[in-house]
């Protein structure tokens, strides 16, 4: 499996790591699995990352956006006949690979994989103040008004966090808003019911979540004659006081 992971990682964020005894290279973390009859969740510094059931599933996650200074934890949760879970670096032009940690389990079972990120990549939540989550629902719902209203300019004051660290990182700002601008203009949003918040990476964002782990909007867009599985509302910081979207 991770011979094929090669190729899919070439695009993403690098980070740099020294490996013990080899030369530093641009590296991606990825946490792997492949689970047996049953269910499993993963979970890296408490942000929720994939879950499924099935009687044979595997795949590999890169994780390099959710990395903290220090030691980092990827939490997996199981109840399956069996499972077999790694967190690995590779060379992302393919010279090479560190292993981290792994475990093997079975039945209704859980494992934490361990390693340490001395330099990880530039985030914006790395300098955030750490919070409690009052008033996040209610900027939830506002968002959710501006979706149901097609309101862009509303839509987009609300993702000041993910435009911040766009701006951060190069990434283009003026690309995004273009694609949020025509999805926000065909949207026809779903809410999930029952929404949750809890705390992740210590506190510096909050994640919200419906039942299963449902977004709190979805829709699945016709833009320029294609469809666009959209989801929003998951990941949240505070800016200057104010909680806008991180991630989507």
């Amino acid at each position: 499996m991770r011979a094929q992971l090669y190729s899919a990682i070439l695009a993403l964020p690098a980070i740099m790591l020294a490996g013990q005894g080899a030369a530093a290279c641009d590296e991606t973390i990825l946490v792997e699995y492949q689970v047996y009859d049953g269910r499993y969740q993963i979970e890296v510094n408490d942000v929720y990352l994939d879950s499924g059931a099935s009687q044979s599933t595997s795949g590999g996650i890169p994780i390099n956006d959710w990395l903290l200074k220090g030691e980092n934890s990827t939490r997996v949760l199981m109840n399956a006949q069996s499972g077999e879970f790694s967190a690995y670096a590779i060379c992302n032009d393919g010279s090479g690979k560190r292993d981290f940690d792994d475990a093997a389990l079975s039945g209704r079972s859980s494992a934490d994989l361990t390693f340490d990120v001395p330099d990880p990549p530039q985030r914006l939540y790395l300098t955030a103040t750490p919070s409690n989550d009052d008033g996040l629902l209610e900027a939830v719902e506002t968002l959710k008004a501006a979706m149901t209203a097609q309101d862009f300019d509303a839509v987009w004051e609300g993702h000041t966090a993910m435009r911040s660290e766009m701006e951060m990182t190069g990434a283009s700002v003026k690309s995004e808003a273009y694609q949020m601008e025509k999805i926000v203009a065909n949207i026809a949003p779903k809410f999930a019911a029952n929404l949750k918040t809890r705390s992740v990476l210590g506190g510096r964002v909050w994640e919200v979540f419906g039942d299963d782990f449902a977004p709190p909007i979805s829709d699945v867009v016709s833009v320029n004659g294609g469809q666009v599985d959209f989801k929003n509302g998951s990941f949240w910081m505070k800016v200057d006081g104010t909680w806008s979207v991180y991630r989507k």
